[in-house]
This record gives structure tokens, C-alpha cells and sequence, in this order.
């Protein structure tokens, strides 16, 4: 008799289950979403996962840690813990997960970084930190998540700078850092980004400069600048950027003047000034 094939869901709306120790046998499971739960944790102890691809369980805003069996997921691709809100850190282990291509941490404001081995997930594709006010910052080693394409730190307003790896991401095409108020500059690197498409800067209010590598991305089209009140010139390479579409700089109140280069970019559309 061929084995029947027990791989299943588990979908539950839980109200007042703060953990799910009741649940014996996950071996087989695939599909753990758990929306707007009380859940404190997962379970005590190791749970083989090996079969598990999805885990939703956003908006647990009670969730203080993650089961170390998931050191046992190595299949799962998609991870979304939206607006848990008392996560403090991820598991190391989470490196574990390498065929991990989605992770969703959007307003977990608890979450100081992430692991070192973060990198190990070399098919993630879009991770996403956007209000993660308390995330200061993150791990050299997600330049080896070559494979990136959507990064978004959009209100990480603890975060100064990020890691000089950034330029491995050389599949780059969408990066919001907007609001990260206490970002200084961008680094050097950032010039190795070859397919970035969309650069959202908007509110870094403690923006001194951008790296005159900017310039070697020429495939930019999209520049949103506006709200950087210290930022006080451009550099001249933005000359190269001959695909830039769009470019905001409203309210950078210091901004002195425009680079003579800016004449270069030929398919420019939209140019905001405005005070």
C-alpha cells in the first residue's frame, strides 16, 4: 500500500490560546497561520517542521520568541511576523531556513537586529524591517542574501548606517530607507547595486551626503530625496544617472544648489523643488 500523504494546514483564530503545546505531530505540516493571536510562544521544546513551507502569524502582538525548532524548517519560504510587537530578537537558527525567500517583519518595533546568519539565507528576495524603530542596525551579513531584491527599513529611525555588504545585493531594485532619521549616509558600496530601480530617502533628516558612487547605478529611475533637511549638495556623478525618471527634493532646506550634471539626465519627467 503506498504511503498516504499527510501533509496538511493548520489555520486557527486563536483569542485566548497563549501557546500550542496541545499540538503533538507537526512532521507532516505545511501551513501554519495564526492571525491576531495571544500566543506568548509557540510551544516547549523540539518539533520536527520539516515539511513546513508558510508561517503566518502576524499581529501576535503577545509573541516574546520563536520555537527553536525552527532550526527544523529548512523548507520554509515564507515568514510573516507583522506587528509582533513584543519580539525581541529571531532565532539564530533562522539561518537554517535556505530556501527562506520571503521575510516580514514589518512593525515588530521590538526587534533590535537580526542574526549574523541571516546571510545564510541566500534565496531570500524581500525582506521587510519597515517600523522597526528599535532596529539599530543590521548584520553585515545580509550581503550575502545575493539574491535580494526588496529591502524595506522605512521607519527604522534607530538605524545609523548600513553595512558596507549592502553592494552585494547586486539584484537590488527596490530600497526604502525613508524616515530612518538617524541615518548619516549611504555607503560607498551602494554603487555596486547595478538593477536598483526605486531609492526612497524621504525624512532622513540626519542625511549629510550621498556616496558619489550613487553615480554607477545607472539604472535608477526613481529618487525620492524629499524631507532631508542636512542634506546640502549632490554629488556630480548624478550625471550618469541617465534613466532617472523621477527625483523629489522637496523641503531639503539646505540644499544649496543643483550639480551642473543634472543637465545629463535626459529622461527625467519629474523634478520637485518645492519649499
Amino acid at each position: 500500500m503506498d504511503r498516504i500523504n499527510l501533509n496538511y494546514q493548520i489555520k486557527l483564530n486563536v483569542n485566548v490560546i497563549t501557546c500550542l503545546s496541545f499540538i503533538d505531530n507537526m512532521e507532516f505540516l505545511v501551513d501554519l497561520r495564526i492571525k491576531h493571536s495571544k500566543l506568548e510562544k509557540l510551544w516547549d521544546g523540539n518539533k520536527s517542521l520539516r515539511n513546513l513551507m508558510w508561517m503566518n502569524l502576524s499581529y501576535s502582538e503577545n509573541l516574546q520568541e520563536l520555537a527553536s525548532s525552527i532550526e527544523n524548517a529548512t523548507n520554509l519560504q515564507d515568514l510573516n511576523l507583522s506587528r509582533c510587537s513584543s519580539l525581541m530578537e529571531l532565532l539564530f537558527s533562522i539561518g537554517n531556513a535556505t530556501n527562506l525567500y520571503k521575510l516580514i517583519l514589518r512593525g515588530s518595533s521590538s526587534l533590535v537586529k537580526l542574526p549574523s546568519l541571516i546571510g545564510n539565507t541566500t534565496n531570500l528576495q524581500k525582506l521587510n524591517l519597515s517600523g522597526c524603530s528599535n532596529q539599530m542596525e543590521l548584520s553585515y551579513s545580509i550581503g550575502n542574501a545575493t539574491n535580494l531584491q526588496y529591502l524595506d527599513l522605512s521607519g527604522c529611525s534607530s538605524l545609523v548606517e548600513l553595512p558596507l555588504s549592502i553592494g552585494n545585493a547586486t539584484y537590488l531594485q527596490c530600497l526604502d530607507l525613508s524616515e530612518c532619521s538617524s541615518l548619516m549616509e549611504l555607503p560607498s558600496s551602494i554603487g555596486n547595486a547595478l538593477n536598483l530601480l526605486y531609492l526612497n530617502l524621504r525624512g532622513c533628516s540626519s542625511l549629510v551626503k550621498i556616496s558619489f558612487y550613487i553615480g554607477n547605478v545607472t539604472n535608477l529611475q526613481i529618487l525620492d530625496l524629499s524631507k532631508c533637511s542636512s542634506l546640502v549638495k549632490l554629488p556630480s556623478s548624478f550625471g550618469n544617472a541617465m534613466n532617472l525618471q523621477n527625483m523629489n527634493l522637496k523641503e531639503c532646506s539646505n540644499l544649496v544648489e543643483l550639480t551642473f550634471f543634472i543637465g545629463n539626465a535626459t529622461n527625467l519627467q519629474n523634478l520637485d523643488l518645492n519649499k
